[in-house]
């Protein structure tokens, strides 16, 4: 595979990401800032859907879609950790634009 190949398919896999992981990158860029590295972005991407009150809360309200949503959630980022650092990439090049 070329550089340009790998181009063109890295920018294909940043197009199709999933909004909800997008929307969760910029959250964390927001909240502490663009000097944060990929490792820590991915830590709290974990830590905001790893096992925790918010578990809790939605089964004792008999809610169980937070969960296997959250278990998809951590899958598709364990999968896909070069998808989520592209994003990273491409939001910090962003912010550096601004």
């Amino acid at each position: 595979m070329t550089y340009r190949e790998y181009q063109v398919l890295a920018n294909k896999a940043v197009e199709v990401a999933p909004d909800w992981l997008k929307d969760d990158i910029k959250e964390v860029f927001e909240k502490k800032g663009r000097d944060v590295g990929s490792s820590f972005i991915v830590s709290q991407l974990h830590h905001l859907y790893s096992f925790g009150l918010r578990h809790i809360f939605t089964a004792t309200d008999l809610h169980f879609d937070w969960s296997k949503t959250a278990r998809e959630r951590l899958t598709f980022i364990d999968n896909n950790l070069d998808v989520v650092d592209l994003l990273i990439k491409k939001y910090r090049k962003e912010l550096k634009e601004e």
